[in-house]
């Protein structure tokens, strides 16, 4: 019990010290923290002994009567092993029951006793804070071989576009086609330089090929050349719109080119002609074009989390930017990461999606491309992910 008088807020310290009439020590401080470890999660076996301890410690005190099967398995708990089958069943007993008397406190509104604030106030006042430094594993990956299989994917891409292509006038459908898949390789090369594959913008560069990958998927389940054209048509006055908007702003952002935007929005057509839609394209949302176009699954693997990366969401900022104190005396409290941790590895995801996306190609313009190809993949995503064949 001596670890205890480290806490100067303990209820009526003069009688522990009186009683255990000890001095605390460093190793003390090492003791406490191992047991509460093991009794951060309420349900492990020490968690339980100690509710267990409190209801006995009720009951003999007259503060609390139980039915005569309570307290039956109340005797057996100690007698029993842990890993008996009997256990299983008054284990959550023994938990519920020291729960309700918490609940029933005389503050309803606060179950925690002011000893319990002071307790862990003192620990965080009293001991240091120990992130956890861990991050995921990085994948194996010959890149040199990744990238000259990648170079020589964009290449065939470029070869077909311009063998297929049969005139100078405007194309919607073999542009978007063969536009989508450079600019999803494109995207897919970002995510193998440097550390980009295990940190916040593999993330938003995933959601972008996902985007990729629906979108053509449900342009080609349409193959209506009124659709192709109106996907076109609706960025050439998304380009339109920014360069209005360029004109507007006091200060323009760097990122924006005028003479790009000017480039897109009058390509087609003279700018003045260019109508600007506020909606979407197709008027359907990404989840429902994914169920058109037969892609669900990879909606559902691949959007939603790298979403939260996106638009910043709480779950993201919690997972890249704060990290779990290791301190067992701090209960498991946030601490803030300077730099985010090394998050899981999104390489594979990537890959497969953009060879879905050349696969899409082949479907639409007849071809045999290869895969690329990097390790035998390990599912891990609730999809198929064999990138070692075209779907």
């Amino acid at each position: 019990m001596r670890p205890l008088l480290l806490f100067k807020s303990l209820p009526s310290i003069k009688r522990w010290e009186a009683a255990l009439q000890n001095v605390p020590s460093d190793e003390d401080g090492a003791a406490l923290a191992e047991a509460i470890a093991k009794c951060l999660d309420h349900q492990s076996q020490q968690s339980t002994d100690i509710r267990w301890l409190t209801l006995v410690f009720k009951i003999g005190m007259g503060r609390a009567q139980f039915p005569g099967e309570m307290i039956n398995d109340l005797r057996k708990y100690m007698e029993l092993e842990s890993e008996a089958e009997e256990m299983r069943v008054i284990r959550p007993s023994i938990r519920a029951a020291e729960m309700a008397f918490r609940m029933i406190s005389p503050s309803a509104d606060d179950v925690e006793s002011p000893w319990c604030k002071s307790f862990w106030q003192e620990s965080l006042q009293k001991s240091d804070c120990i992130p956890d430094e861990r991050g995921a594993d990085v994948l194996p990956v010959d890149m040199e071989r990744l990238q000259s299989a990648w170079f020589e994917k964009q290449y065939e891409l470029v070869e077909r576009f311009l063998r297929l292509q049969s005139t100078t006038g405007l194309d919607a459908r073999i542009d978007a086609v063969f536009g989508i898949a450079l600019f999803a390789g494109n995207v897919l090369l970002e995510v193998m330089v440097g550390s980009n594959r295990t940190g916040i913008s593999g993330r938003l560069l995933l959601r972008s090929l996902t985007e990729c990958r629906i979108t053509l998927a449900f342009l080609a389940a349409k193959d209506d050349a009124a659709l192709w054209m109106r996907y076109r048509s609706y960025g050439v006055g998304q380009a339109k719109l920014a360069l209005l908007k360029f004109d507007e702003l006091d200060k323009c952002p760097k990122f924006l080119s005028e003479e790009s935007l000017a480039v897109v929005a009058n390509e087609d057509a003279s700018e003045e002609f260019v109508a600007v839609d506020l909606g979407h394209w197709c008027n359907a949302d990404l989840r429902k074009m994914a169920e058109f176009a037969d892609v669900k699954d990879e909606y559902d693997a691949f959007y939603g989390w790298s979403s939260t990366f996106v638009h910043g969401g709480w779950a993201a900022v919690r997972d890249a930017s704060l990290a779990v104190c290791m301190n067992p005396l701090h209960r498991l409290h946030r601490v803030p990461r300077g730099v985010q941790r090394r998050l899981e590895d999104v390489l594979e995801d990537a890959i497969f999606l953009f060879n879905r996306i050349c696969a899409q190609v082949d479907g639409i313009y007849a071809g045999s491309s290869v895969d690329l190809m990097i390790f035998e993949p390990t599912p891990s995503s609730g999809v198929d992910v064999d990138m070692g064949q075209s779907a």
